[in-house]
């Protein structure tokens, strides 16, 4: 007979009961201190919003400041909370509500002290032409964090160099946001201007400012450098929904237009009678993605899609469009009334027309893809002559297949006297055009006709895209090889 002991079995059920009791409140106590504990934040959290945050302002009235002796320290009837002067303590003017329905919100003159003014909202001078900030003669000012709304101009500065604009708000002012006059080396950051006539006006001499990562939507001009402003450089933008996105005007040389995005503004870059450059920026929809009117000039770099004309230059010599893309605009690029411009390492496709050229003459076209545009790749208008297009390289363009079809080509003439292949005997490559080549030299045997009045040809089409064109040096130097060649083989063959 078996006996069985079951006090032993009712300890192990004992101890396995104490067991999972003991992990269930353990498991209890770590999932309690993880949900006590500050939630990590994510890398993929929205960056500070430049907009001032909303503070319990003050109620004060306007501040007029005249020269150094005008800042005495902390004083009710400036406004100073604090500060000395000097650039580890400056002057401060912080927090105050002000209207500036009378006189100018904040008035400060001819000093080159220390100061800031910050978390203060100023506004009400739009029907008085007063404005929340004016800065007069004045350097080492530092502007941050204000919301100046419903002025006559939200800040200006005017005679004023070194001073820096950062993390303002300025809205719906009836002249402009922000104004330069005569005022250089400043620098102009994360400030968000809207529905003012001018988001950034710049005049009179206003060079060497850097104006850096603002927004400006929904005014009639984005950013105005209406005459003589020098050598600015503008970066880093979104400016949507203007009249202009960016306006560069009478004799605004040298300025540098750099990585911005600009979205459906009537012109979202125009600049006229200036040598500026626009590089690296995405332009997207309105009437015209750059507008240039006037001599000199880079545009290199940028996607230009979805305009009406990606570039419409008029009146233009001496420019350089280079490595941009033009893609789903109506006429990818349009030249008009110009000269002496260069195009060169384009992207043209899916546009209505690739290139558009009419009354123009002395252009250079080399080196571009034109791709699967809806109509012509380059369309040559009457009236324009001395136009020479070479290794350029066109795909399905009009509707063209691998094969050629007459009621397909390409590209179309008008002019006169243009030129579709270089003088040393090289055209371009033709998605429709790649054969014969008998005496496999990389050019088809047989001109390829381009549509138009002109009875144009291009005499040398090439049977690779893209070709690198050698050299005269290194053709002579393959050519006295391959008689080296020959004539070894030759040899051979007799023994």
């Amino acid at each position: 007979m078996v006996i069985i002991d079951r006090s032993d079995s009712r300890t192990d059920r004992k101890l396995k009961i104490l067991i999972s009791l003991f992990l269930i409140i353990i498991l209890s106590i770590s999932l309690f201190t993880i949900s006590s504990e500050p939630l990590q934040e994510s890398n993929d959290a929205p960056e500070e919003s430049p907009v001032p945050v909303k503070l319990l302002y003050t109620m004060h009235a306007p501040i007029y400041i005249d020269g150094d002796s005008g800042f005495l320290g902390p004083n009710a009837s400036t406004g100073i909370s604090w500060g000395s002067g000097t650039v580890s303590d400056p002057y401060i003017i912080d927090g105050w509500d002000i209207n500036a329905s009378l006189a100018t919100g904040i008035d400060i003159r001819n000093s080159d002290v220390y100061f800031l003014v910050r978390n203060c909202y100023l506004h009400g001078g739009s029907s008085s032409l007063c404005d929340g900030i004016h800065i007069f003669n004045c350097t080492n000012g530092m502007i941050s964090n204000n919301n100046c709304s419903s002025n006559y101009v939200g800040i200006e500065l005017s005679l004023s160099d070194d001073n820096s604009i950062v993390n303002n708000s300025c809205f719906g002012n009836t002249r402009y946001g922000l104004t330069l006059s005569c005022s250089s080396n400043n620098t102009i950051r994360n400030n968000v201007c809207e529905l003012n006539d001018d988001g950034l006006h710049l005049s009179s001499q206003s060079n060497y400012n850097v104006i850096d990562d603002n927004e400006f939507p929904f005014n009639n001009i984005g950013i105005y450098l209406e005459y003589w402003a020098f050598y600015n450089t503008i970066q880093n933008h979104v400016i949507t929904n203007c009249q202009y996105g960016i306006r560069l005007d009478g004799n605004s040389d040298n300025n540098v237009i750099i990585n911005n995005t600009l979205e459906n503004s009537e012109a979202n870059i125009f600049a006229w009678q200036s040598r500026n450059h626009i590089i690296g920026n995405i332009i997207s929809g309105g009437m015209r993605g750059i507008y240039l009117l006037g001599t000199g000039g880079l545009i290199d770099s940028n996607l230009i899609m979805n305009a009406n004309i990606g570039a419409y230059l008029r009146l233009s010599s001496g420019v350089e469009v280079k490595n941009n893309t033009f893609t789903n605009n109506g006429l990818g690029v349009f030249v008009y009334e110009s000269g002496s411009v260069n195009f060169a390492m384009n992207n043209l496709s899916g546009n209505s027309v690739g290139i558009t050229i009419n009354t123009a003459d002395s252009i250079d076209i080399t080196k571009n893809e034109l791709f699967y545009n809806s109509g012509y790749g380059i369309e040559i208008g009457l009236g324009s002559l001395d136009i020479q297009m070479w290794n350029n390289t066109f795909i399905g363009n009009n509707g063209a297949g691998s094969t050629y079809d007459p009621s397909h080509v390409q590209a179309y003439d008008d002019g006169t006297d243009n030129w579709w292949n270089s003088a040393s005997g090289y055209g371009n490559w033709w998605s429709d055009w790649r054969a014969p080549d008998d005496n496999w030299d990389g050019i088809v045997d047989i001109p390829y006709n381009i549509s138009g009045s002109a009875g144009a040809k291009d005499y040398y089409p090439q049977t690779v895209p893209g070709t690198p064109i050698p050299e005269p040096s290194i053709l002579i130097l393959a050519g006295i090889m391959m008689m080296i060649f020959l004539i070894v083989g030759r040899t051979r063959k007799r023994r």
